[in-house]
């Protein structure tokens, strides 16, 4: 995948967490580099959420392997693993 495609993926995400993350104040302020669970953007709940959606709108699984907390570190450590997962798809 291009480098757009990876800032289109991080949009997505970035998108994703401040309509569906935890009641955070600072949801807004929350950027592709932010500690999401250091940050308390999400709990166990929107975890499984953020998966499913993952799942569904970039055709990948994420298998409970992958679920790790490096995987939801950041909006860009979660790009970088939909594009792996993607390209590992299209093998």
């Amino acid at each position: 995948m291009e480098l757009q495609d990876k800032k289109n993926i991080i949009q997505q995400v970035l998108e994703w967490i401040r309509e569906n993350g935890s009641n955070s104040e600072n949801k807004n302020d929350i950027n592709e580099n932010t500690p999401l669970l250091e940050s308390g953007a999400f709990d166990s709940m929107q975890v499984l959420l953020l998966v499913i959606w993952l799942e569904s709108e970039f055709n990948v699984t994420i298998g409970a392997d992958k679920m790790t907390p490096e995987l939801f570190f950041s909006p860009n450590t979660i790009a970088l693993k939909v594009i792996e997962l993607s390209e590992q798809m299209a093998l």
